[in-house]
């Protein structure tokens, strides 16, 4: 597509050429194009070769290169151009949204095969002559700049049957108002046949003088069916490789002085602006003056005694060569200054002399004369008007300017250092047209009744005080150079902020929901403060500079962010923003978000961050400071995106949470980031809300606290480290397999995975600690061997239901790795067929390890299963000749294989060496003595009696038996101590236990013994009993709930005997097996929930339990 030809590029500058002008009024019955981006010229010379033109959204509403160009709006008929056909109307279609084929408009051709062929291909409707049109326009930008030539290229492409010879034309129109065009003739291309394959380049047509230093130019492209031919459709003219060139224009910024007494003499004027150069000459008033050139941005005037005598505004302008610039006008004023006292709308009030005295202005309407304010509490008894072209009034350094209820102010006002304006009037639109402001000046709007703040031009107010009533920001941004005080206001609200010093509310303020406001700090050199002093802030958005001090929220300053249409914050680069003991929040049901900005945010240990959303995109990236990371509470509740990764979170550092997490709905995304939970975690459920890890993302657990169960991202179950240091014993339920690559630290709470789930100890990663109180029930390591290390010994700290129960797997391989899952699983195993070599297996527990991915071959391995006093087999410590390791025998289905067994507390390990596993990889400890556990429990039971429940219990033996804890439950599944009773330590003799529990509650309880052994500090459950409530209970109790592998069925009296059924949701009886009386095997049921029934009709009892 970047084809050369003359002017093509566009790089190149031209000398202007005379060319005559054919003034075209279109008399064009439409509203102006729709607004785009002008291009700006000084940013180099224009060109478009449509290389993305696929790309582009209709309306030109977005795409790589189609900001600058704009729809001509909606059907209209005009005049067409002067001497092309009688004809008096011609109609022109939209062309806002893009069509193809054979229907009019403007359409994105793209050519596959050949890119540079791409360009914008316009078709107008119809096939009389010359009665309808399609137009595009291109809108630029000249400011500073002097318009040069225009080029494009032109292509014939065919449309309709091949003997269509109908044709069309192309003519080129100018304007800088979007009403009166004119024609570029240069740029036509007329009467074009269809399937001619025409082509050419239109190039050298200078753009007219009134594109000069316009920002509102722009070029129409106007197709229209041409004369001649008689058969079939109109030719597309296609449009591309367009460039528009310009030179750069001496502009004028500013003139210092702006303003000169009359009759001061000659006078040096310094002009600021840019594209100076020796040639320059500055005008005044028509005239040429003496101009010195100090640089390419500065040029020094030498006005005549003359051009001062008469008071009024003259204008000023350099020319440089044929280039001119822009006009700003010199103030050559009359001063007058205020007596001591009098009203300033009184001519009296005011003389020539700086003490008020010398001759009174004749009136309040010349050219050019300035009322200077002096003194304090002034004020007006009557509207002041102050009209004359040029004319103002200035507050003198620390003057005072009262203006009172019923009466307004009319005319430029500039305020000195320290001088203070106050409005108090009625009128809902100030009279005061704001000229310079001193930075510190003040300002007040102190109506009682709604008001709309005036906009003040650049450098803006110095400080700006509202008060009272309704206050309302223009729909431009209001610029305020200090401070901004909030006092008693029933609605304040808004567009945009511009604040250079601080906001402060002094009482209490109502912030317009439905008008909130776009704050930008602005201060380059001291950190700005927002304080609610206990009102707290609602704004649109929040937005610092880069390379700023930011922003800090003040003592008892919430922030709450956002609307339906957006917000939120923006952080410049090397900004912040400081919470302080303070929430920041993103408005419910809002669609606020972080933006793209990296400065960061500084917390305390009291900060609160509550980010919401109902809208699409994510919420953003939080960055924190990493010296002020650690916030009191985080909540996320992300919705509206179209899936849960769009409802994201990302952390950008490293955040620490000492109080509670809460994500009902969302995805937080770690990064390469460490997150340290300190206290209680609440996700919604798994595929609402997750978390989202990376190989190098951290995540810490520790502090007190539930924590709900946890879920990850389908490709972001991932972490570097993994670190469970919680103050308590939590379980941390898992709904998702975790990978983790560094490390996983075990030294407080334990996980355990649902389902299928597992914990992945990936590569290199190192296993840190593992005990009692930190466990996970499933786990994948990697055994790597090799010729210089053919054994690899792998610890796996396992546990469940809060039993540690660790497992050592020693594998001898070939060279290679492969690796090994192991779960432990709560009840008693699938039923197999025992040897004559042991008596039992445990009922309590049971194992799987099962090999995964493997490159090595496997020629011995031994497994090492730790042994506790409620595992239900062996004599432990005083009789280990007794315990053995079985499996499935891989070779026998339904039978279990006596692997042998070596005892050192607490492990015992096989002593039969095997090279392979079974399908199911089941192990379990086994025994072949006739001692079953270190407290030999001959009954357990508890009854409800009148003064509460009394639990009695009979040992035969105990070894190191330290005591028993009796435990309580209402749901069968939590359960508290609420007795001790000390054990008879090492015995061989029977002993008798009770407890009486005189604060039981009168509904259904379930009980159970904890047993500790003070040799081994490991302790051991009994089995449960259920206590019915009252004499009128007639409960059916479910235990455990959820369920695993066994569910026990607790029937109350007046169901002994009845049928016993399970159904699922739908109803469906599910057949199941009765391990023994009461005891149903549950592990063949999917996870969910079910329902048990007792009894049949309407007498009958029903339950329900979940399956995990």
């Amino acid at each position: 597509m970047k084809q050369l030809y003359p002017l093509c590029r566009g790089w190149c500058r031209w000398v202007a050429s005379s060319w005559p002008l054919l003034l075209l009024a279109l008399a064009l019955r439409t509203s102006p194009a729709a607004a785009q981006t002008p291009y700006p010229l000084v940013s180099g010379n224009y060109f478009e070769g449509f290389d993305n033109v696929g790309s582009w959204a209709d309306g030109f509403a977005s795409g790589v290169g189609a900001a600058p160009y704009g729809a001509v709006g909606s059907t209209y008929s005009g005049t067409p151009p002067t001497g092309l056909v009688p004809s008096p109307t011609v109609t022109t279609i939209s062309s806002s949204t893009f069509v193809a084929g054979g229907t009019g408009g403007v359409q994105r051709y793209v050519d596959t095969t050949t890119p540079a062929a791409n360009g914008l291909a316009l078709l107008a409707p119809g096939t009389t002559d010359n009665k309808s049109a399609v137009a595009v326009d291109l809108f630029l930008d000249f400011t500073t700049r002097q318009a040069g030539q225009l080029s494009f290229k032109w292509t014939v492409l065919a449309n309709g049957a091949s003997t269509s010879d109908r044709t069309a034309s192309l003519r080129v129109y100018a304007s800088t108002d979007g009403a009166t065009f004119t024609e570029l003739p240069a740029a036509a291309v007329l009467n074009k046949v269809n399937n001619s394959s025409d082509t050419g380049i239109i190039s050298g047509v200078q753009l007219p003088a009134s594109f000069n230093n316009s920002a509102t130019a722009r070029l129409r492209f106007y197709c229209y069916n041409g004369t001649g031919g008689s058969t079939g459709s109109r030719p597309k003219l296609l449009l591309d490789n367009v460039g528009v060139t310009s030179v750069p224009l001496p502009a004028i910024y500013s003139l210092s002085p702006a303003s000169v007494a009359v009759g001061s003499g000659g006078q040096a004027i310094t002009i600021t602006g840019s594209n100076f150069t020796s040639t320059s000459v500055a005008y005044f008033n028509g005239s040429a003056r003496t101009t010195a050139l100090g640089s390419g941005t500065q040029l020094v005037v030498t006005l005549l005694a003359s051009d001062v005598a008469v008071q009024g505004v003259y204008p000023m302008w350099v020319v440089d060569g044929a280039k001119i610039s822009n006009t700003l006008n010199l103030l050559v004023a009359q001063a007058y200054y205020t007596k001591a006292s009098g009203s300033l709308n009184t001519l009296s009030t005011f003389g020539t002399n700086t003490d008020g005295s010398g001759t009174p202005p004749p009136n309040f309407t010349a050219t050019g004369q300035v009322f200077y304010v002096g003194g304090s509490l002034r004020t007006i008894t009557a509207n002041w008007t102050v009209s004359g072209a040029g004319s103002k009034m200035v507050l003198l350094a620390n003057s005072v300017l009262v203006i009172p209820s019923n009466y307004n102010l009319f005319g430029t006002l500039d305020a000195g250092a320290g001088a203070m304006l106050e409005v108090n009037t009625t009128s809902a639109v100030s009279g005061v047209a704001f000229g310079t402001l001193d930075a510190t000046s003040t300002i007040t709007f102190s109506q009682n009744a709604s008001y709309v703040v005036p906009a003040v031009p650049a450098p803006g107010y110095g400080n700006l005080i509202l008060r009272n009533g309704t206050k309302t920001l223009p729909a431009s941004p209001i610029l305020v150079q200090g401070n901004l005080q909030l006092d008693n206001l029933t609605a304040f609200g808004g567009t945009a902020l511009n604040l250079g010093g601080n906001l402060l509310l002094t009482s209490p303020v109502t912030f317009d929901a439905t008008a909130k406001i776009a704050l930008t700090t602005t201060n380059a050199a001291t950190q700005q403060t927002l304080s609610g002093n206990g009102t707290a802030l609602e704004l649109l958005s929040l937005s610092t500079s880069s390379n700023t001090p930011g922003v800090a929220l003040g003592p008892a300053t919430n922030l709450l962010l956002g609307s339906s249409a957006g917000g939120g914050y923006t952080l410049g680069a090397n900004s912040t923003l400081s919470v302080g003991d303070n929430t920041l929040t993103f408005l419910a049901g809002g669609q606020a978000a972080i933006g793209a900005g990296t400065g960061v945010l500084r917390l305390t240990p009291a900060s609160v961050l509550v980010f919401n959303k109902s809208g699409a995109a994510p919420l953003g990236t939080l960055r924190a400071d990493v010296t002020a990371n650690t916030l009191a509470s985080l909540t996320i509740n992300a919705t509206g995106g179209a899936s849960i990764s769009t409802n994201d979170l990302t952390l950008g550092s490293a955040l620490k949470v000492n109080g509670p997490f809460s994500m009902p709905s969302g995805q937080l995304s770690l990064s390469a980031n460490t997150l340290m939970l300190n206290g209680p975690v609440a996700l919604g459920a798994p595929g609402t809300a997750q978390l989202n890890g990376s190989t190098t993302a951290s995540l810490v657990f520790g502090g007190a606290g539930s924590i709900s169960t946890l879920s990850f991202a389908a490709t972001g179950s991932v972490l570097g480290d993994l670190t469970m240091s919680h103050t308590d014993t939590v379980t941390v339920k898992m709904a998702s397999t975790l990978t983790v690559y560094s490390s996983l630290g075990l030294n407080q709470g334990s996980l355990r995975f649902l389902g299928s789930n597992r914990l992945i100890i990936a590569g290199s990663a190192v296993l840190l600690g593992g005990g009692t109180n930190s466990f996970v029930n499933a786990l994948m390591q990697s055994a790597v061997t090799n010729s210089s290390s053919k054994t690899a010994a792998l610890p796996y700290p396992v546990g469940s239901r809060g039993q540690y129960r660790p497992l050592v797997l020693t594998i001898t391989a070939s060279t290679g790795t492969t690796s090994y899952t192991v779960r432990i699983l709560d009840g008693a195993p699938p039923a197999h067929n025992l040897p004559g070599t042991i008596q039992r297996v445990s009922q309590v527990r049971y194992f799987t390890i099962l090999p995964e991915t493997s490159t090595s071959i496997v020629t011995n391995a031994s497994v090492g299963l730790s042994y506790g006093a409620d595992d239900g087999v062996g004599t432990g410590n005083t009789n280990p000749t007794t315990l053995r390791v079985a499996r499935s025998d891989p070779a026998a289905s339904g039978q279990w294989q006596d692997l042998g067994g070596s005892y050192a507390y607490p492990f015992v390990t096989t002593t039969v060496p095997f090279s392979n596993f079974s399908s199911d990889g089941l192990f379990v400890l086994a025994d072949n003595g006739n001692n079953p556990l270190p407290v030999t429990l001959l009954s357990f039971g508890a009854q409800r009696q009148a003064s509460g429940v009394l639990v009695n219990w009979r040992t035969a033996s105990e070894q190191h038996n330290a005591y028993f804890e009796v435990e309580r439950s209402l749901d069968g599944v939590v359960f508290s101590a609420v007795g001790k009773v000390t054990g008879a330590g090492t015995s061989a003799q029977a002993h008798n236990y009770h407890y009486l529990d005189a604060q039981v509650p009168g509904e259904l309880v379930y009980y159970r013994l904890r047993q500790a052994d003070d040799y081994s500090g490991l302790s051991s459950y009994s089995t449960v009993a259920v206590v019915p409530g009252g004499p009128a209970a007639t409960q059916l109790a479910l235990y455990p709930n959820p369920a695993t592998d066994q569910l026990i069925v607790s029937l109350p009296a007046q169901a002994a005997g009845q049928p016993l059924q399970v159904f699922d949701l739908r109803g469906s009886a599910v057949a199941l097996p009765e391990l023994a009386t009461g005891v149903l095997d549950v592990r063949q049921l999917a996870a969910g929930s079910y329902f048990v029934r007792v009894g049949a009709g309407g007498a009958g009892l029903t339950r329900r339990f979940v399956k995990l």
